[in-house]
């Protein structure tokens, strides 16, 4: 009987993201439940970085050029507020007031959840920005509003997300 050859994948390690000055690498990533750690490397030539999170499940990290962050786990979803297996993130460099990003990360089919507050033409999501790794999920609260709202994720896929649950469609 002949073995089937089965290509080794190591799951086992977490995901390394290295920051520049301009950009994160990747931008947005899928970790699976078994490869659910991150570090960040400081490659932005130089100054140090400070990356936030949102939602705030870590507390914001500083690096120097070159050091790579403790591996960060990321938590189960739904066991920080506002969190559901989905995470943004944003980098200062140096003393520059503009952040890069946001960038995302998420775990699993987990989802990024946007918060959306008023009605008509005065509505107001957060976080915003907001982003999701390409094949991610995003989830639009709450349930009740009668608004839609849409996500462009390039030139030619867009999905509209409804707040009651409809399928996803383009406009």
């Amino acid at each position: 009987m002949a073995a089937r050859v089965i290509p080794f994948e190591d799951s086992a390690t977490g995901q390394n993201i290295s920051i520049t000055a301009t950009d994160a690498t990747p931008e947005g990533c899928i970790l699976t439940a078994v490869q659910n750690a991150v570090t960040f490397t400081n490659n932005a030539g130089g100054p140090q970085i400070t990356i936030a999170f949102n939602p705030g499940i870590f507390n914001p990290i500083t690096l120097t050029q070159g050091q790579t962050s403790p591996s960060l786990t990321l938590p189960a979803p739904g066991s920080v507020p506002n969190y559901q297996g989905s995470v943004n993130y944003s980098v200062t460099v140096g003393t520059n007031p503009n952040p890069n990003g946001p960038y995302a990360i998420q775990l699993g089919n987990g989802y990024m959840v946007v918060t959306v507050t008023g009605t008509g033409s005065n509505i107001t999501p957060s976080p915003d920005p907001v982003a999701i790794p390409v094949g991610g999920n995003l989830q639009m609260q709450p349930a009740l509003s009668t608004n839609k709202y849409a996500v462009y994720g390039s030139d030619v896929d867009c999905r509209q997300y409804s707040p009651h649950g409809e399928p996803p469609r383009c406009p």
